[in-house]
């Protein structure tokens, strides 16, 4: 199987790569290393330096050779830099993907699995959300998101190419950077390393649907390997509240930082929880790895 991975080097893309290729996968690996990390790219991944909008991006995959699939981790995160650059967050989350679409209906690519997020659905009208329920994107990034389903199903659906579309819940784990639009995790991971106050926004009692990295891999392997089509959440189906996260960390690491509360911030969803019932059934799949020992696996990567 020979498979290009999008966002190879960042979080869950070079955790994607590693499983890949523990299963003789062929991969090709490209990043533009804004966010991703060189050091993260497993060593017999062939690399390429690009940005998915580039021109070059399909001679890139034309020259390694066409593969049987395309994961398009590759993305621009950051609600808040949504906010403040719409424009560069459509430029690499729409106009980067109509980019790869193109290509791969060029090269004649079978199978696009296409990263998505539960931030598309907005303020929930019911727990646990399933793929039915309304999307509502609240934010420029959740709008630049569904367009990108949208695009995906115009486009490369229409010519024939099986496209699986992953909305993610809360993924964390090893590789998370504490940086920039990172997730709480990471970011509570490593103010209790540093000693420093952890800031909780609200009261603390809103809740996530946390799920672990390798969790969300193994659904995606199971995806590829069955051409598995369609739309699908990838979750715990799990609540976990902020303070109950909070608890648990300082539980593992032995030491309770003082809270910070800060003022809700605006637009903020209160609850999360994704229906996986679907995924289940159609990739004989289900998350195995609880929170405390996720936890456990992440604050271990850091020390």
């Amino acid at each position: 199987m020979r498979v290009v991975v999008l966002g190879g080097a960042g979080f869950i893309g070079s955790h994607c790569v590693d499983e890949l290729i523990s299963k003789t996968a062929d991969v090709l690996v490209i990043d533009n290393l804004s966010t991703g990390l060189r050091s993260s790219i497993n060593p017999s991944a062939c690399f390429s330096v690009l940005d998915v909008c580039e021109p070059e991006l399909r001679n890139a995959v034309s020259d390694w050779g066409r593969p049987d699939a395309v994961v398009v981790l590759a993305a621009q995160t950051s609600v808040t830099r949504s906010c403040t650059e719409p424009l560069e967050d459509a430029r690499t989350n729409i106009l980067g993907l109509i980019n790869v679409v193109e290509l791969c209906l060029q090269l004649g690519v079978p199978y696009i699995l296409f990263s998505s997020s539960a931030a598309v659905y907005g303020e929930p009208e019911r727990l646990p959300i399933s793929e039915m329920h309304m999307t509502n994107p609240r934010s420029p990034y959740a709008v630049s998101k569904f367009a990108g389903e949208l695009y995906l199903k115009s486009i490369a659906q229409s010519a024939g190419v099986t496209t699986c579309i992953m909305r993610f819940s809360n993924v964390y784990g090893p590789r998370q950077r504490s940086d920039g639009e990172a997730g709480v995790v990471s970011i509570f991971a490593d103010q209790f390393a540093r000693s420093n106050r952890v800031t909780v926004y609200g009261d603390g009692s809103q809740t996530r649907d946390f799920i672990y990295v390798a969790d969300v891999v193994t659904a995606m392997l199971r995806a590829i390997e069955k051409g598995a089509s369609g739309l699908f959440n990838i979750s715990t189906n799990t609540s976990t509240s902020v303070l109950d996260l909070y608890r648990t960390m300082g539980d593992i690491m032995e030491h309770q930082a003082p809270i910070d509360f800060r003022p809700a911030r605006q637009g903020d969803i209160l609850h999360s929880r994704l229906d996986n019932r679907r995924a289940i059934e159609a990739l004989d799949w289900r998350p195995r790895t609880d929170l405390r020992k996720g936890l456990e696996h992440t604050i271990a990567s850091l020390r």
